[in-house]
């Protein structure tokens, strides 16, 4: 919702910026958020996080993830509990923030080195004898 196929790197940092400026004045913030956390959802930003920081934030519950659980009345029961958690701690949300920027960077340098991994010319290996000229 909140990129352009044709947006570069910079252009995508502001449309998330704005969107969560947006997110932190919408009323129902911590309902987003905590459906989109219920639910898994891979893409987009939901209640001010990335999905990023939504993984670190599931860290940061004080109850287990029930993911893959199928009742449907146990997950009835947690989806209020949630968004009633997360209105109460709010500095949960700046706390996800950090730690979803840290993840995103080590990924990022994660990518950065397999791609100059590949760029990279093949050297040659020799085992147990020094290259000869004929």
């Amino acid at each position: 919702m909140w990129a352009l196929e044709t947006s570069t790197l910079g252009e995508d940092r502001e449309l998330r910026r704005v969107a969560r400026k947006i997110c932190d004045l919408c009323p129902i913030q911590f309902d987003c958020l905590a459906q989109a956390v219920e639910n898994h959802y891979n893409d987009g930003i939901f209640g001010g996080l990335t999905y990023q920081e939504r993984k670190a934030l599931r860290h940061l519950l004080p109850f287990p993830d029930r993911a893959g659980e199928k009742s449907e009345p146990q997950q009835g029961r947690r989806l209020p509990m949630l968004t009633s958690w997360l209105a109460a701690h709010p500095q949960v949300i700046a706390e996800a923030r950090k730690l979803g920027a840290k993840r995103f960077k080590r990924i990022r340098q994660q990518q950065r080195y397999h791609e100059q991994k590949k760029s990279a010319p093949a050297v040659p290996h020799t085992v147990g004898r020094s290259p000869t000229l004929f």
